[in-house]
């Protein structure tokens, strides 16, 4: 017997996406959460890591350069030159939301990934269509390509 995939969200795993909604009854999350993630299982190749909702935490703070990253993006010098931030296989895009709410500029930050899907389907999960979160992605730049479709070969060269 399979077991319940919504005893896979603890109410510690809600609440980054609590506080990027301020959508605060967990129960309503979960539901929501659980919804997308069926779609998502059908519709898209499922990676370990969506399988057992490790998207549902953004895990780069966790990374021991992390603290150096912020400072380096937020510098004052960073106006003079340019810094960027990429997000290659950003799939739902929670850590890019989670420099978001640390402060980082959206011009600074890159989305790629292999296709757009999860990236779409990340605007649902995180509720982007709300109001008050209708522009917080404004201004990332975005890159999303099918590399598993086939191309045609290049005539002579």
């Amino acid at each position: 017997m399979e077991e319940d995939p919504k005893t896979f969200i603890a109410d510690a795993d809600l609440e980054f996406i609590s506080k990027w909604t301020s959508e605060f009854n967990f129960e309503t999350l979960r539901t929501h959460i659980l919804k997308l993630w069926l779609i998502c299982k059908e519709k898209y190749h499922s990676y370990g890591c969506f399988r057992w909702f490790m998207f549902l935490k953004p895990r780069l703070q966790k990374h021991f350069a992390y603290k150096s990253l912020l400072e380096k993006l937020n510098s004052p010098d960073s106006k003079q030159i340019p810094k960027k931030f990429i997000d290659v296989g950003c799939c739902f895009g929670q850590d890019i939301r989670h420099l978001i709410l640390d402060g980082i500029e959206t011009k600074d930050i890159y989305a790629v990934d292999i296709h757009d899907g999860y990236w779409n389907v990340g605007r649902e999960f995180y509720m982007d269509n709300l109001s008050h979160l209708s522009t917080r992605l404004d201004g990332i730049t975005t890159l999303f390509e099918d590399f598993a479709k086939p191309y045609p070969l290049p005539a002579k060269c």
